[in-house]
């Protein structure tokens, strides 16, 4: 982590580990590792954010490691938890461990075996400092480059105690203002029903990144209401009124100002994040703008068509879409949509599949039939055309998008249409890409196809104000 003015608290602000970490008395979960007492883990964050680590140890006989055990069938390999302690005697624990590349040094070989080197590959560590119970409950995420105005401030001091006070939440009973101090706008509280969080933004020089980072803060009983499902909807409804995906750092808990416990991911950003691209311009002139309303107005109905609309699932194809090269993102994209689609359609009670029972269309097309048995026997292909007429009286995919469509009230123009029939090229047919306009109109119609996206899930979420047209040059503002 970069270096921090004096009035910034880090464990307060953002993930706060020092870096290399090194770990000692590790404990593996499986016993086939023999690795001496004076094995060490040493672990850091890369230039990307993902978390590394490599360990050293002693081994008396190296070939231990290619013993059957350490693997199940299908050559598949077994993930173990690692326990240890940081220099401090913190325990740390390490999941998802394998053991890559492995490197012997038969030069510094001693009784106690050869020293080896070992590319230690994981998922996620959690350090425990304290068991006292948290009364704050950090969530960190980083975003790309957002533009907002959020009108909650956050007053940091440098003083006896350094303090960080939200302004309007927290008393602020520092009245010695020879301390150096701080004031930034950057946080708003969305506060619903269900629960109360705050949500803020990451001083620049803690994220000390290209791209933004962003806190989800939880306090005393509200901590209790944080689970996998909950952070899930919050993190995929930030990121459609964001318009850029969330990458999960990780999370910290404190007591009374101290770090009692932090977990560490990796969170897989891209080396170019995409440009983020928000549904919606937002501003304090009125009221559509105000990000911390819309979030308060549009989450819990977020969340209670979440389960039946599946939109996190839908919100996690827009995104792989973003990352698909053109040609091949339509498809993507619109599955994501599609999804949306189908469930609409049953939630409302719409989702009929046919324009009249089959029993009803057979007996309307029996003569006729018989007569084209008749005239297309023997002839290549026969069997496969009749289907196709015995089945015609089944809706196709577009009659359902269209209907969707037409229930939500959204005008479909001659650009919507040409997107969607892009999509069904990519899907079926060849582009050739080596014709620079077929190039330029494609990602013209990905735009179309993303802001079709946005103000459909605008729209079932109740958004009432203006969104962002991305397809038209200037991207000037519509109504919903």
């Amino acid at each position: 982590m970069p270096s921090t003015p004096d009035y910034l608290v880090p464990h307060l602000e953002w993930e706060a580990i020092e870096f290399p970490l090194v770990l000692h008395d590790l404990e593996f979960e499986d016993e086939a590792y023999l690795f001496g007492p004076e094995a060490s883990i040493t672990l850091w964050r890369d230039a990307n954010l993902q978390l590394d680590a490599n360990l050293q140890a002693r081994m008396i006989n190296p070939r231990s490691l290619d013993k059957e055990q350490t693997t199940v069938k299908g050559n598949i390999i077994k993930q173990l938890s690692v326990r240890a302690k940081d220099e401090n005697g913190h325990l740390v624990i390490l999941m998802g461990c394998v053991l890559g590349g492995a490197a012997f040094n038969s030069w510094e070989a001693n009784e106690d075996g050869y020293l080896a080197k070992f590319k230690l590959i994981f998922d996620t560590v959690r350090l425990v400092f304290s068991e006292t119970p948290a009364d704050k409950h950090f969530e960190w995420f980083f975003v790309q480059h957002m533009s907002l105005h959020l009108k909650g401030s956050t007053r940091r001091t440098l003083s006896s105690v350094n303090k960080k006070v939200r302004i309007g939440i927290d008393e602020d009973d520092d009245d010695d203002w020879r301390s150096g101090r701080s004031t930034s706008s950057d946080y708003f509280l969305l506060d619903i029903p269900e629960l109360t969080c705050i949500v803020s933004s990451v001083p620049k020089e803690c994220s000390g990144r290209l791209m933004s980072g962003i806190c989800l803060e939880f306090r005393d009983s509200e901590i209790a209401k944080v689970d996998e499902k909950l952070l899930d909807d919050l993190k995929h409804f930030l990121s459609l009124l964001l318009g850029g995906k969330l990458y999960y750092m990780g999370y910290s808990k404190i007591a009374a100002g101290e770090l009692t416990e932090a977990f560490m991911d990796s969170p897989g950003i891209p080396l170019k994040a995409p440009v983020s691209m928000p549904p919606i311009l937002y501003n304090l002139q009125y009221d559509w703008g105000d990000f911390a309303l819309q979030a308060n107005l549009l989450f819990p109905a977020y969340r209670r068509l979440e389960a039946k609309l599946f939109l996190n699932h839908a919100m996690a194809r827009y995104w792989i879409a973003q990352a698909t090269p053109v040609g091949a993102n339509l498809p993507v994209l619109a599955g994501g949509l599609e999804i949306i689609a189908d469930a609409y359609l049953k939630m409302t009670g719409n989702d009929e599949s046919a324009y009249l029972p089959k029993e009803n269309y057979e007996q309307l097309i029996k003569d006729e039939l018989l007569s084209l048995n008749q005239k297309l026997h023997g002839l290549p292909g026969a069997e496969a055309m009749l289907n196709k007429i015995k089945g015609a009286f089944r809706k196709g995919p577009n009659e359902k998008i269209s209907l969707f469509f037409r229930l939500l009230e959204i005008d479909m123009g001659k650009p919507e249409k040409n997107a969607i029939k892009l999509r069904n090229n990519m899907t079926h047919a060849r582009r050739d890409y080596s014709i620079k306009d077929n190039a330029h109109d494609d990602i013209i119609s990905t735009r179309v196809y993303q802001a079709l996206f946005n103000r459909v899930l605008l729209k079932i979420l109740g958004y009432q104000g203006c969104y962002i047209d991305y397809s038209t040059q200037g991207r000037p503002l519509k109504t919903i």
